[in-house]
């Protein structure tokens, strides 16, 4: 590339991924028996490489084929053809597998750039990879050299001060370790799982924490309760009830009670279930004539304390409904028939948090179904904020019409980017969510927030009237495990909640790393830094030609922001560019701090150089 000479890649990631799995990138090398991958073939004085040749590209079109045969690629079509939905199903799990492996990745290439303290300890990096500061309950995962027989440990922060931690729990793990020069071998660790706080973390920046040892012997055994135990006052009362100081949640049969300390906010009946029945298609919710509503409400429920500490507690509620099969042949009327499905619900408080986080799993047995989940807010609002992509705009909340509590329009469910804020003068409550991209607001006096998980529906869809397409095969059933993670937030109703949405989607990364100096970069660095936590940043990214990197904002609120970005040391040039990156105008050199206006709705794209 550095040569102009353009070699077609596609599983291959700069600094990143070389794993020679796609074989597009096949060139020919003199001498050598057969093609070889470029991005993996080690580079020798005089060789002689022919990029281009006749058995290069039948090559690359056959390795080509051979991808596409084996993924269903009817882009058009797609929404509509079992094959592909099938395979996407498919290809969200292996982007789940994909996106971990880099964050992996990414985190050890980075590491490589830190130049660590060499006193022996293993170094855990902590990254931020938002632009808010942020203080967390993080869980780490601990490997410690089984043959060091650990009796104790501690953690400690850039200055050698120890960090108090809880621990969770351990095991022995062998762990499989692929050197870039030598074969895979297994490393022996005892894995130590403990919950550690970590505070006002700078946006976009990383930190570095010391794990020390105390190293025994065969006399010795490890000890399960190290000192640096964090002081035990747990977060739980009971199973059923947890208070961090701020929130109170109380679990009860299907449901749980929420009690805000701060605001005096008391909500009721929050993380209801509720399946009805649905005798739409791809397109449209259709409740059936005959309808029947199953609820969790009052229904046989179990409570387990999964956790507690003065860090976290977990509990989880698992309630068991019984969910028809399906609908009759006319669609008119749920079936008789059903089958009892557990649904178990994780609930998570954190301290000093006002975040309840859910997370909700079932083996869905039922058909043609909308599965929902509610969040009344003992809030009296007509409107509630919606995010959407790049924006937040004021949506009306539908008003309960008649004494079958049906309200609004057919369409009464609207798609949702992150997160829908419903709040009044002193109070509010958020929902956030995770990958799921349905809800409906409505109220009978006290607004209401109703979550689709999912919508089990047959794969028929209208081409003309009464003229129907279906297919054998229906994955839009959504039979089989199911998993969804969301959040409710309560505030004063004056706090940004695009920013708690961000927090809440995007964990803290830790990577642990071995002893030892690497690169030439601080132990403790930032990106930079906004003065204004309400501008998005929808985009960090290297220049895709040149040196230097590419800062993409956007105002999501009616009203224009006034920001300033901060370096923690002067950068050589800033240039504003269209999205696509051409053209640029200077807006500063040789600065450390950039004032910028930023119109409603609007997004700008910088271009950041370092060096001149």
């Amino acid at each position: 590339h550095q040569a102009g000479i353009q070699i077609p890649t596609l599983c291959y990631l700069k600094d990143i991924n070389e794993i020679g799995a796609c074989r597009i990138c096949m060139v020919e090398v003199k001498g050598a028996r057969s093609l070889v991958t470029a991005c993996v073939y080690p580079v020798n004085e005089g060789m002689e490489v022919f990029t281009n040749t006749p058995k290069v590209l039948e090559s690359r079109r056959q390795n080509l084929e051979l991808l596409l045969s084996t993924h269903a690629h009817d882009s058009v079509h797609g929404s509509g053809d079992p094959k592909i939905k099938g395979d996407d199903l498919w290809r969200i799990a292996q982007a789940q597998a994909l996106a971990n492996s880099l964050l992996r990745r990414t985190g050890e290439a980075l590491c490589r750039k830190i130049r660590f303290a060499d006193d022996g300890s293993i170094n855990v990096v902590i990254w931020n990879t938002t632009p808010y500061t942020r203080s967390e309950i993080v869980e780490l995962t601990l490997d410690l050299p089984q043959e060091e027989r650990v009796e104790s440990f501690a953690i400690c922060d850039e200055q050698g001060q120890p960090i108090d931690f809880y621990p969770l729990g351990e095991e022995k793990f062998d762990l499989a370790s692929i050197h870039r020069t030598n074969r895979p071998k297994s490393v022996y660790c005892d894995r130590r799982t403990v919950l550690i706080p970590i505070e006002d973390l700078p946006g976009l920046s990383y930190r570095t924490l010391h794990v020390t040892r105390k190293v025994g012997s065969d006399a010795t055994s490890t000890n399960p309760f190290p000192e640096g135990v964090f002081p035990y006052a747990p977060i739980a009362k009971s199973p059923s009830v947890m208070d961090n100081g701020r929130i109170r949640v109380t679990l009860r049969d299907g449901f749980i009670d929420v009690e805000d300390h701060e605001t005096g906010l008391t909500a009721s009946g929050l993380c209801a279930f509720e399946s009805v029945g649905s005798s739409g298609d791809f397109w449209v919710h259709r409740e059936p004539m005959h309808n029947t509503t199953v609820t969790s409400v009052h229904g046989k429920t179990k409570l387990e304390l999964l956790e507690n500490s003065a860090l976290r507690a977990v509990c989880r509620m698992t309630c068991t409904m019984d969910i028809p099969r399906g609908l009759n042949a006319a669609r008119d009327r749920r079936l008789a028939e059903t089958d009892p499905v557990e649904v178990a619900t994780t609930i998570t408080v954190t301290r000093g948090k006002k975040r309840i986080d859910f997370v909700t799993e079932l083996t869905n047995t039922g058909r043609d179904q909308l599965f929902s989940v509610t969040f009344p807010t003992g809030i009296t609002a007509e409107t509630a904020d919606w995010e959407a992509p790049f924006e937040v705009r004021p949506r009306p909340i539908d008003p309960v019409t008649n004494d079958h509590l049906k309200h609004g329009p057919e369409l009464s469910r609207q798609a949702m980017q992150g997160y829908l804020d419903v709040h009044e003068k002193g109070r509010g409550m958020a929902l956030f969510t995770k990958g799921i991209r349905e809800a409906e607001t409505f109220t009978d006096g006290d607004a209401r927030i109703r979550l689709t998980l999912f919508r089990a529906c047959t794969g028929t869809f209208p081409i003309h009237n009464d003229l129907l397409i279906g297919f054998d095969e229906e994955p839009s059933q959504c039979l089989g495990p199911q998993r969804f993670a969301y959040a409710v937030q309560l505030h004063d109703g004056t706090a940004d909640m695009g920013c708690a949405c961000r927090l809440y989607q995007t964990d803290l990364m830790a990577t642990e790393v071995g002893c030892g100096s690497a690169g030439d970069q601080p132990e403790r660095q930032q990106l930079f830094s906004l003065s204004d936590p309400r501008v998005a940043v929808s985009a960090v990214k290297l220049c895709e030609e040149g040196d230097g990197y590419i800062v993409r904002l956007n105002d999501p609120y009616g009203e224009p922001l006034h920001v300033t970005l901060t370096w923690p040391r002067s950068v050589a040039r800033v240039e504003r560019t269209a999205l696509d990156e051409e053209g640029g105008e200077v807006l500063g050199e040789n600065c450390a701090a950039l004032t910028l206006d930023i119109p409603a709705y609007k997004i700008v794209t910088l271009r950041v150089r370092e060096r001149a």
